[in-house]
């Protein structure tokens, strides 16, 4: 998980999510990057993680880190959960599918539909569910590789229409038929 860690992103579901993917992936860790800045929420999962028996080591918070540490932690990682329950345009979906990482997403909000296609999308609170589908896409090459190839094409077009290009097309496409209406008109 990547963002930080406030209530709206729903960490404690993601902390139960974990601890339910452990029954199938038992050498699983959850790292959370991202700061903290309300004490009292951090406190709580750290209760929630204790509460489901999971170690400092099973849950690792990083709090805030730069762009290089970043950068390690997407490309050491084996996937990334966002289930948030609303978000913007959710930048860690856009960056993990950019650095080849799969996507585990809660629908509902703008994540979902940054990684629409692209990740494995639920909308469901089935926790169990969810942990046997995340645990069959990461111990499946060929679901895995579909997902993986599917995230970098995704992010590349996203990136796309933030380029210059893109929108010098946009514009000119509206200019030309804001023209050709005006010119009916007359």
């Amino acid at each position: 998980m990547v963002g930080r860690v406030v209530p709206h992103k729903n960490i404690e579901e993601a902390i139960a999510l974990f601890a339910a993917l452990r029954r199938h992936i038992p050498k699983a860790t959850l790292t959370i990057v991202g700061e903290h800045p309300n004490q009292d929420y951090f406190h709580f999962l750290q209760r929630c993680a204790a509460d489901l028996e999971m170690t400092q080591e099973d849950i690792i918070f990083t709090g805030k880190v730069d762009g290089t540490e970043l950068r390690n932690r997407y490309r050491a990682a084996s996937a990334l959960l966002c289930v948030s329950l609303h978000e913007g345009f959710c930048i860690p979906v856009l960056e993990a599918m950019q650095f080849g990482v799969p996507v585990f997403v809660r629908t509902g909000n703008a994540a979902g539909e940054v990684a629409a296609g692209a990740g494995m999308l639920f909308e469901d609170d089935d926790v169990p569910a969810i942990a046997r589908r995340v645990a069959d896409t990461l111990a499946s090459p060929p679901k895995l590789s579909a997902h993986i190839a599917a995230g970098k094409a995704r992010a590349a077009a996203l990136i796309s229409r933030n380029s210059p290009a893109f929108w010098l097309t946009q514009l000119s496409a509206l200019r030309v038929t804001r023209y050709l209406e005006s010119a009916s008109l007359t």
